[in-house]
């Protein structure tokens, strides 16, 4: 009982938020993800994971589609469905990925801030066309490999410069993409 009160808890909160943006598809959202998450505690699993990926699907790359996407998760667990809740959850974590770069990026655009990133590899640039950056929320990635500098990074067309130009375009912040380094 306790669970399901601070989970009821979170989800006004959650419905607050989103619905407190006050525009008609935030309050659309919330109120379909309410009702997603209302059959979730009534034990209606199944009712629960339609409502819910259609709730992901409909508001893909927001926050409502984000919670949704856990949610989901959730019920295909409680149904013993445990491949698919973990493939629901590696989902729903991405998006949050996405969409928190999106957010910090967006921000600091706004401000008249710039941002650069380091490391042009196969797997910044999956992240950056995964989220859609464009250069004009990325000015520009520096590689060390000379082969690498002078092109754009593939679908996002973001430059690729020589280190050097950290220095002399002295960016606000400098996203690191690799992660192994």
């Amino acid at each position: 009982v306790l669970a399901g009160a601070a989970a009821s808890g979170v989800l006004i909160l959650v419905i607050s938020y989103i619905a407190g943006r006050g525009d008609r598809q935030s309050v659309e959202a919330a109120e379909a993800f309410s009702r997603a998450h209302v059959a979730a505690i009534e034990g209606r699993m199944g009712e629960a994971l339609l409502q819910g990926e259609a709730v992901s699907k409909k508001y893909d790359g927001t926050g409502a589609g984000a919670l949704a996407l856990l949610l989901v998760a959730n019920a295909y667990f409680e149904m013993g469905r445990v491949g698919e809740a973990r493939s629901a959850y590696l989902k729903a974590r991405a998006e949050r990925v996405k969409l928190d770069l999106l957010s910090f990026l967006i921000e600091h655009k706004r401000a008249g801030r710039t941002v650069a990133a380091y490391g042009a590899a196969a797997k910044g640039n999956t992240l950056l066309n995964f989220a859609g950056v464009r250069p004009d929320l990325l000015s520009f990635v520096c590689d060390a490999a000379p082969s690498k500098q002078g092109c754009f990074l593939p679908g996002s067309h973001v430059p690729v410069l020589p280190p050097a130009a950290l220095k002399q375009r002295r960016p606000d912040f400098v996203l690191i993409l690799p992660w192994n380094i």
